[in-house]
C-alpha cells in the first residue's frame, strides 16, 4: 500500500489543491491542510486506499474522501459559527469575507487585504465595500482615531538604512528558498514525503515510522542521505541553508 500510496501522490496532491482552490483557503490554511490530509491516507496502514472500491475513478473517490475532510477541519476550526443567509445568498467570496471579518475579528480594510494578497483574490475595495454594508456580522461603524494619536504613531516603514539590509536579506532568502524548492523536486516522491512529515509538520522519527510501519534506524538512516544530498545541491550553488538540520 506504501508504493501505491507513492505512485499516486502527485494525483493525490492535484486533488488537494483543487480543493483547495474551490474553498478559497490562503497559503498557510492550504498547507496545514495538505499535511493533514497526507496524514489521514496513511492512518490505519493505508486504509482510505484499502476501502476503495473502484466503484467510481480513483481521482473522484479521492476527490469525496479530501473534500470531506476539508468539511471535518472547517467544522472544527469554526466552531459554532455559521454563514449568514446573506453570506450564502453572495456565495464563497461573501463568506470568506464574513468568516474573517466576523469569526477572525478582521477590520473591513484588513479583510480587504486577506482577500486580495493571501488568497489571491480579484475584488475591488468597492466591492468589499457593498458586501461590508450587506452582511449581517460586518454592519458596524468604522472607528477614526483623532490626529493627535495618529502623529504620534509610529512609523511603519523602516529606515532607508534597514530598508537597504531587509532588501539584502531578502533577496538572499528568495534565492535560497528557490534553490532549496528546485533540489527537493528532483528527489523521489518518498522522499519529499519523509522531509514533509519531518521538518513541515514537525513529526518526531518514531512517529514517522509508526505511521508508515517502516523501522525507526534506517528511517534515520534514508533521511540522513537526503540531507546530505540537499546540502549538497546548495552547495555548487554557493548556497547555505541546512546547517544544523538533523534528521
Amino acid at each position: 500500500m506504501e508504493q501505491e500510496f507513492l505512485t499516486y501522490l502527485p494525483l493525490i496532491e492535484r486533488v488537494i489543491a483543487f480543493v483547495v482552490r474551490r474553498h478559497h483557503l490562503s497559503p498557510t490554511e492550504a498547507e496545514e491542510f495538505e499535511s493533514q490530509v497526507k496524514l489521514h491516507l496513511l492512518k490505519d496502514d493505508y486504509a482510505v486506499f484499502r476501502n476503495y472500491e473502484e466503484r467510481s475513478s480513483l481521482r473522484t473517490y479521492l476527490t469525496i474522501v479530501i473534500t470531506r475532510l476539508w468539511l471535518d477541519v472547517r467544522v472544527s476550526v469554526w466552531g459554532k459559527y455559521r454563514p449568514s443567509a446573506e453570506a450564502r445568498r453572495g456565495g464563497p467570496i461573501a463568506i470568506l469575507f464574513e468568516r474573517l471579518t466576523a469569526r477572525d475579528g478582521h477590520t473591513v480594510d484588513e479583510a480587504y487585504e486577506l482577500l486580495a494578497t493571501n488568497h489571491g483574490l480579484s475584488i475591488t475595495r468597492g466591492e468589499v465595500e457593498e458586501l461590508a454594508a450587506r452582511l449581517p456580522h460586518t454592519r458596524t461603524g468604522r472607528r477614526f482615531e483623532s490626529d493627535d494619536i495618529l502623529s504620534a504613531w509610529p512609523s511603519p516603514s523602516p529606515s532607508p538604512e534597514d530598508a537597504v539590509v531587509h532588501g539584502e536579506r531578502a533577496e538572499v532568502e528568495t534565492r535560497r528558498a528557490r534553490a532549496l524548492k528546485a533540489a527537493v523536486a528532483q528527489l523521489d516522491p518518498h522522499d519529499r514525503l519523509l522531509l514533509a512529515l519531518r521538518y513541515r509538520d514537525g513529526r518526531k522519527v518514531s512517529e514517522m515510522a509508526a505511521l508508515m510501519q517502516l523501522d525507526q534506524k534506517p528511517l534515520y538512516r534514508r533521511l540522513d542521505r537526503v540531507l546530505g544530498r540537499l546540502r549538497k545541491t546548495l552547495q555548487e550553488q554557493g548556497i547555505e541553508g541546512l546547517e544544523g538540520l538533523e534528521p
